[in-house]
């Protein structure tokens, strides 16, 4: 439920070991989201032995894929398990804060293709991978977002997440593809940073006749923002607040979550 990849590097504690140290448990989603979820199960069956009056109906809803696209949640939508919600707490690590805010995601593949040959002889063949280096310089130095700021929500990001290219030492690179990661904000258009993009690539081409690309959306989810006077974020700040003796403020979330899928 809701877990990125370990990575590359060895960890301290074994990630799928739920391995408990100075209070805390080490392991692979034990923040983000399987707390959030044991938290959520624990309140309902709390609910259920106290025999709590409720004023509608409580869900539970556990979703899969959410750090891939938000599949479960597309899933759960289309088949009608969220008809009927008036309103939806998602259990994302937050450090007890309220968020009524998040970012969009726009994931995008880019590819270059050029043409195989012997890595002896350079110039029979087409490198894509160097043109993925030339097309990158040009991303790293040209691209800048156009926005309007955000009250919640902090600046959109760019980030190069994935990079794979070649098959061999001695073989030229016909393929190369790099992965980024945008973060957008409510004031900004998918299709016209797509467009930005394409213009990036159109002036490399001047330069690199030879460039062949493509560009693939991986992921396209908009922001999603609920209004701080909305009576539900005005109910659930005050319970936050008298359980924490604290006064809180709403914010916005720097990621994303299934609440895109959920508030279509």
């Amino acid at each position: 439920m809701d877990v990125v990849p370990v990575g590359e590097i060895a960890w301290d504690h074994d990630p799928f070991g739920a391995e408990e140290a100075d209070g805390k448990i080490y392991g692979r989603g034990a923040s983000d989201m399987k707390s959030g979820l044991a938290a959520m199960i624990a309140a309902l069956i709390e609910l259920k032995e106290e025999g709590t009056p409720l004023k509608g109906t409580l869900k539970f809803i556990a979703t899969v894929g959410e750090e891939t696209s938000s599949i479960g949640a597309e899933q759960l939508v289309k088949h009608g398990y969220a008809d009927e919600l008036d309103a939806v707490l998602i259990g994302e690590p937050t450090d007890n804060e309220v968020s009524i805010a998040e970012k969009g995601a726009l994931w995008l593949r880019l590819a270059t293709y050029g043409k195989t040959g012997h890595g002896s002889t350079p110039s029979c063949g087409i490198n894509a991978n160097e043109h993925m280096i030339a097309l990158l310089s040009k991303f790293q130095s040209e691209f800048r977002f156009t926005f309007e700021p955000d009250d919640l929500l902090s600046a959109p990001t760019s980030s190069i997440d994935v990079i794979r290219g070649g098959n061999g030492t001695n073989v030229i690179a016909d393929k190369c593809t790099v992965e980024i990661d945008m973060r957008t904000l409510p004031s900004q258009n998918h299709q016209e940073i797509i467009a930005s993009i394409q213009a990036i690539i159109d002036s490399v081409q001047k330069d690199i006749p030879q460039l062949k690309t493509t560009i693939e959306i991986l992921n396209d989810m908009h922001p999603v923002k609920t209004a701080k006077d909305h009576p539900f974020v005005k109910q659930l700040v005050q319970a936050v607040a008298e359980v924490r003796g604290k006064t809180i403020e709403p914010y916005g979330f720097s990621g994303y979550t299934d609440g895109a899928f959920f508030h279509k």
